[in-house]
């Protein structure tokens, strides 16, 4: 056993005593610790030296909440989680005499059973991001606990994995962003050729207006000067006339004025189209 176990291990056994006392309070089974087997105590010092040895590597260590593994290192900005379990061999055996009695399995026929034997082994399982559960078990003559280093080295792996995965996420949604930017624009780009093609045909089509508007407001006023008629109403009606028609006649406006009415410059300005 370490002289002192890693306070995140300290603060396992902890947890783990703190869920015994409950247990006894309320007259639960008492739940088998970590530190109560053998096996419990190999996993809780497997746990210590990959915290302390990746401690030097310049990992941080932290205790995961609300997560399948027990403890987590920050790699390279990658979280690597971890947990360790003892193994298991899985093989299938006859059923007991009870158990072929029993309907269900004589309803399907099934005469096997498939069992788990622990092998006495430890299997370290780790984790990282865009990656499914990895193992590392102990092997005639090679414990984990003496293979700290291929151990880190694993995680160091998965955290470059994990980080190489995330960048190519990133620049995929780059792309797709950038993609979307530039079928915005030749959206809107056809919307204001649309616009300005619209407000060509609305020029041409009031410029025949116009002129005949204003050969009408022309023949009014000649009609009322040969009739004599000279009422300050009327002078004010011509008035009138006169500015709402040269409301629409977009060719009495100013060069500058006629140009920015037919590019639309406001909805130009709005998309910065560097062209005009």
């Amino acid at each position: 056993m370490p002289d002192k176990y890693h306070p995140l291990v300290t603060g396992w056994i902890a947890h783990e005593e703190e869920r015994k006392k409950t247990a006894n309070r309320n007259g639960w089974d008492a739940p088998i610790g970590l530190s109560d087997t053998e096996n419990g105590r190999r996993a809780l010092r497997l746990h210590d030296a990959v915290l302390k040895a990746g401690e030097k590597r310049g990992y941080s260590a932290q205790k995961l909440k609300d997560d399948a593994n027990q403890f987590g290192f920050s790699v390279s900005g990658e979280k690597i989680s971890w947990r360790i379990r003892e193994g298991y061999s899985r093989r299938k055996v006859p059923l007991e005499k009870a158990e072929r009695k029993d309907p269900f399995n004589v309803a399907i026929g099934r005469d096997t059973k498939i069992v788990d034997t622990p092998t006495g082994n430890l299997v370290l399982y780790f984790t990282a991001h865009y990656s499914v559960d990895k193992r590392l078990e102990d092997k005639p003559g090679k414990p984990l606990q003496e293979r700290i280093d291929e151990i880190l080295d694993k995680f160091d792996s998965a955290a470059k994995h994990a980080a190489a995965r995330r960048e190519e996420d990133n620049q995929a949604w780059r792309r797709r962003v950038d993609e979307q930017f530039r079928q915005a624009r030749i959206r809107k780009v056809e919307a204001r050729e649309e616009r300005r093609w619209a407000l060509l045909q609305e020029a041409a089509a009031n410029k025949s207006a116009v002129k005949e508007l204003r050969d009408t407001v022309a023949t009014i006023k000649q009609r009322m000067i040969d009739g004599q008629i000279d009422h300050p109403r009327t002078a004010r009606w011509l008035d009138w006339a006169t500015a709402r028609i040269d409301e629409l006649d977009l060719l009495s406006k100013s060069p500058q004025e006629i140009f920015d009415h037919l590019i639309d410059r406001k909805a130009s300005l709005e998309l910065d189209f560097s062209e005009y």
